[in-house]
């Protein structure tokens, strides 16, 4: 990758993204909904959402596996496809049918310096979030979806 580009890799690096350092995120957000704290095993997941041609994605033969929550479970009604590595994996990457594929929602963790580059905005899903666990500084806070400006 050159330094005109910020690079990332799944957790076995068979699968590495780069994006320009030029592309910025529509928006940057942490979800505490039920289905990110599972695919997190944790309390949430830290994502940003960048157009779909920013992102190079380069990996080795056969190393996704997508899964596609139907619409009928999603908040916005339409299909989300979620990607991960099939060898460690690692959840890469979301593509919302929302936006015919126009759209990635990206684990920020995945790129090096991620979370010091991008600070989220938002947080969702915020009664779902631990009391022990305080709002992000600054961040909007929705009870559940958010989105404005994507």
């Amino acid at each position: 990758m050159s330094s005109q580009s910020i690079s990332g890799t799944c957790l076995c690096t068979a699968t590495s993204l780069s994006i320009s350092t030029t592309a910025s995120p529509s928006l940057v957000f942490i979800c505490h909904c039920r289905d990110c704290q599972r695919l997190a095993g944790g309390t949430c997941q830290v994502v940003a959402v960048f157009n779909t041609p920013d992102i190079t994605i380069s990996k080795t033969p056969d190393a996704f596996k997508t899964y596609t929550i139907p619409g009928s479970s999603t908040h916005s009604g339409h299909d989300k496809a979620k990607v991960a590595c099939e060898r460690c994996g690692c959840t890469l990457y979301t593509i919302p049918m929302k936006w015919g594929g126009e759209k990635m929602v990206i684990r920020i963790s995945l790129f090096d310096g991620g979370f010091e580059r991008w600070k989220p905005t938002q947080e969702w899903f915020v009664k779902r979030r631990p009391a022990w666990l305080e709002a992000i500084d600054g961040a909007k806070q929705f009870d559940e979806v958010g989105g404005v400006g994507m």
